[in-house]
C-alpha cells in the first residue's frame, strides 16, 4: 500500500516534470544550439564503505531530470556551459544541493541518512493506564539511547531511517519487554504493555483463533477469573506454585491444565473445542400419532429420519439456536429455527397433513356440464360448482374423502373417493343421473259415460216408486175386507 507521503512526493515529481520540460523548451529556445553533458553520483559513504545510492531525484534549475540508475549516476544535457544550480533528493536522506558548470560538469553527491521519529507509548496492561518513569532504551548500528518515559508513559526518539532497532523497556514492579523494530523512511508512533511481576495471563479462544468472553477458569472448586471480551484472564500466583485449574464456558467442552506461578509474566493460551450434544427431535401428528421417516436436518445437513415411536436422536454440535428442518411426503414440511440451551435438548413437532387440491368435474349421462351443484365433502358443504362444473377441494394426502352432490333435476350422488399418498393434485370427474318423469294416460272424458251415473238412480227411484205402489196395494185390500 503506498502511504499518504509517497502520493505526495509522487505529485509534487509530475508538477516538477512538467516544469523541467518547460524550463528545458525555454532554454533551447533562448541559448545557443552548443550543449554539453553533465553527470552526478550519488552515494552513501559508511565508516567500512562507499555505497551507490540508486533512484535518487536529480534536479536542475528546479527542473527534475531524471533518476539515478543502480550504480548511483545519471548522465544528461543540457544547452550551454551553466552554470546550473542542481539538487538531488532521495527519501530517507538529507537533501542535497550544489552547482554543476563547465568547469565542473561530473560532481560526486554524498548522502547522508536523515532521522525519524520513533514514539514509543507504554501502558499497565491490566489498569491500561500509562506507565511513567520507565526506562527506555532504543540500540542499533552507531547508536544506543535511553530515556525516561514521561507522564503519558512516552518517548520520542530520532534515529536514522532503513534501519534496525531493539527497543529495551523496564519500570519498577514490571516485567522488562524487549521489542525488535525495522524504521524505514516514515515516523513511527509504536504502544506497548507492560505486565507487572508474577502475573500470569490466559487467552481463552476457539478452533478458529477467536477470542472467548465469559470463560470461567475454577482452582479447587472456586471461581478464580473470568475471561474478558478479548478472551484473556489475569491471574496472580506465587512463584513456583502449580495450580490445576478448569476453564469452562457454556457450549465448549471444559479443559484442564496446571499453571506454575513464576517471577516473570507467564502467558498460556487455551483453545476450546465446542462440545458435542445429544439432541432428540419428537414428530407428531395432529392426533398425536408418531410420525416415522420424517427426515430431520439441522443447519442444512440431514441427520437422520425419525424412527416408529417418532423420534430422532442426533449428537453433534448442536447448542445456541439452529435451523431445523423436517420433510415426509404425507405433511406438510417444516422449516424453523430452535434454540438448544443447557439441560434442554429435546424439541417436539406437530406436523400437518400434506394438501392435495382435487378439482371435482360435474356432468350428466351425455357430458353435458353440470353447474350450480350443491358439493359437500365429509359432511361439509364446499360451495357450488361454476360455469365449468368444477369445483376446487383441498384433502390431506393419503385420506380418503366422501363426497355428496344435489341438483335439481337428477339424482343425489354419495361416493367415496381414494386419494393417493404420492400426488400433490388430483382431476375427479362425477356423473350425475337426470330423473325420468312417467308419463300418466289421460283421463277418459266424463261426458261421455254420464248416462252411467243415473243408473242407481232410476233403479232408487223404481225401488220407491215399487214400495208406493205396493202399499197402496195393501191398503185397498184392507178397505175391502170391511165392506164385505
Amino acid at each position: 500500500m503506498i502511504s499518504n507521503g509517497n502520493k505526495v512526493d509522487d505529485i509534487m515529481v509530475c508538477i516538477k516534470s512538467v516544469l523541467s520540460v518547460f524550463f528545458l523548451l525555454v532554454i533551447f529556445l533562448i541559448a545557443p544550439m552548443d550543449a554539453a553533458t553533465f553527470s552526478v553520483i550519488v552515494f552513501e559513504k559508511t565508516s567500512n564503505s562507499t555505497l551507490s545510492i540508486p533512484y535518487a531525484l536529480v534536479y536542475a534549475n528546479n527542473a527534475y531530470l531524471g533518476r539515478t540508475d543502480k550504480d548511483g549516476t545519471l548522465s544528461f544535457t543540457l544547452p550551454g556551459d551553466g552554470p546550473y544550480p542542481v539538487s538531488v533528493v532521495k527519501p530517507g536522506y538529507t537533501t542535497f544541493s550544489g552547482e554543476i558548470d563547465a568547469n565542473n560538469m561530473s560532481i560526486l553527491v554524498p548522502l547522508t541518512k536523515g532521522d525519524e521519529n520513533v514514539s514509543i507509548q507504554l501502558f499497565d496492561a491490566d489498569s491500561v493506564t500509562p506507565v511513567s518513569d520507565a526506562d527506555v532504551l532504543i540500540r542499533g548500528v552507531n547508536i544506543s539511547t535511553m530515556l525516561k518515559s514521561d507522564s503519558n508513559g512516552s518517548v520520542n526518539f530520532f534515529v536514522p531511517g532503513q534501519n534496525s532497532y531493539n527497543i529495551e523497556m523496564s519500570a519498577a514492579g514490571y516485567d522488562p519487554r524487549i521489542e525488535h523494530i525495522d524504521v524505514s523512511v516514515e515516523d513511527q508512533n509504536l504502544q506497548y504493555w507492560l505486565y507487572k511481576e508474577g502475573r500470569s495471563s490466559i487467552i481463552v479462544s476457539d478452533e478458529n483463533n477467536r477470542p472467548i468472553s465469559g470463560a470461567t477458569v475454577i482452582n479447587d472448586d472456586q471461581t478464580v477469573g473470568t475471561s474478558n471480551d478479548n478472551g484473556i484472564v489475569v491471574l496472580h500466583l506465587s512463584p513456583g506454585v502449580s495450580y490445576p485449574v478448569k476453564i469452562r464456558k457454556d457450549g465448549f467442552a471444559e479443559k484442564s491444565i496446571t499453571l506454575t506461578g513464576s517471577d516473570r509474566h507467564a502467558l498460556e493460551k487455551v483453545t476450546l473445542n465446542k462440545a458435542e450434544d445429544q439432541v432428540s427431535i419428537l414428530v407428531y401428528n395432529g392426533t398425536h400419532e408418531a410420525v416415522a421417516g420424517a427426515q430431520v436436518s439441522f443447519n442444512g445437513t440431514i441427520a437422520g429420519s425419525t424412527n416408529e415411536f417418532g423420534r430422532l436422536r442426533s449428537t453433534g454440535f448442536y447448542r445456541g439456536t439452529i435451523n431445523v428442518s423436517i420433510v415426509h411426503p404425507m405433511y406438510e414440511p417444516v422449516n424453523t429455527e430452535v434454540t438448544f440451551d443447557q439441560g434442554d435438548n429435546e424439541k417436539i413437532f406437530i406436523l400437518e397433513p400434506a394438501r392435495v387440491s382435487a378439482v371435482l368435474n360435474l356432468m350428466d349421462d351425455n357430458g353435458t356440464i353440470i353447474r350450480d351443484a350443491q358439493v359437500k365433502m365429509n359432511g361439509i358443504e364446499m360451495g357450488f360448482t361454476d360455469n365449468d362444473g368444477n369445483i376446487l377441494l383441498m384433502t390431506a394426502k393419503g385420506e380418503p374423502i366422501h363426497v355428496t352432490v344435489n341438483k335439481s333435476g337428477y339424482q343425489p350422488l354419495s361416493t367415496d373417493i381414494p386419494v393417493p399418498g404420492d400426488l400433490n393434485s388430483l382431476n375427479i370427474t362425477l356423473k350425475l343421473t337426470k330423473i325420468v318423469k312417467k308419463e300418466v294416460p289421460a283421463p277418459m272424458a266424463i261426458e261421455n259415460y254420464t248416462w252411467l251415473l243415473a243408473v242407481p238412480v232410476i233403479l232408487i227411484a223404481c225401488l220407491i216408486i215399487g214400495l208406493i205402489l205396493r202399499r197402496k196395494e195393501h191398503k185397498g185390500h184392507r178397505r175391502g175386507g170391511r165392506d164385505l
